[in-house]
């Protein structure tokens, strides 16, 4: 048989240690708390806004969509000037 099953009667079981638990409404408690909700929201705003903030690229891209569309109304005013169907 195995030594697991039938232990030396000889050696003393070791007593397990354990720390104290601070009290409910302790002040380490409530810093803890504080910290771990505050870290907690941080790192939820942090993902939020990279995920919601669009990438420069698109940015950029939208800028020059943008310039186009009103290059193109410019040129369509200028023409609709220049055959009188508008007056400046």
């Amino acid at each position: 048989m195995t030594e697991e099953a039938h232990p030396d009667p000889a050696r003393k079981p070791r007593r397990l240690r354990y720390q104290k638990q601070p009290e409910p409404g302790s002040v380490g408690t409530l810093i803890g708390v504080t910290l771990t909700l505050t870290l907690g929201t941080g790192v939820v705003l942090v993902l939020l806004s990279g995920a919601l903030t669009p990438s420069q690229g698109a940015r950029a891209s939208t800028r020059l969509q943008w310039a186009e569309r009103r290059a193109e109304i410019d040129r369509a005013v200028e023409q609709a000037q220049a055959e009188g169907k508008l007056h400046p």
